[in-house]
């Protein structure tokens, strides 16, 4: 019931902060900065608590946290740039003028590529064992 009530928040969310961020706006590039800055601090300080809590204290486990907190500081701020560039590509196409054809299409384009964008982030982050 938590897994469907999250997905359907991420699904409903994402679209709504997008839209009325950065659809047409006027000074799009200075809400993005602070945007993305608080996302990276925000993920950044999320990596550390998460490595802090699963390190034992030894050299290899602090080696691996170092680099998943690494890892991970690349790949949830990139999630939210494939989601401005979703933004981005919306904004050229002329179908889209009103709030639900944006839902509807960021919505889609998110699912099938957030469907991707998890492969590709397994990939990467299997390589850390390696």
């Amino acid at each position: 019931m938590i897994e469907s009530l999250s997905i359907l928040s991420v699904l409903l969310g994402l679209p709504n902060i997008y839209f009325f961020l950065f659809f047409r706006r006027d000074r799009k590039h200075q809400r993005a900065s602070v945007f993305f800055s608080a996302i990276f601090g925000l993920s950044i300080l999320l990596e550390i608590i998460v490595a802090v809590k699963n390190s034992d204290f030894s050299i290899d486990s602090l080696f691996e946290s170092i680099v998943f907190v690494f890892l991970i500081s690349i790949l949830i701020p990139g999630y939210f740039f494939m989601l401005f560039g979703i933004n981005s590509l919306l904004e050229h196409i002329t179908i889209v003028r009103g709030y639900f054809t944006y839902s509807v299409i960021f919505s889609v384009l998110t699912v099938s590529l957030s469907i991707l964008y998890y492969f590709i982030s397994v990939m990467i982050l299997t390589l850390n064992y390696f």
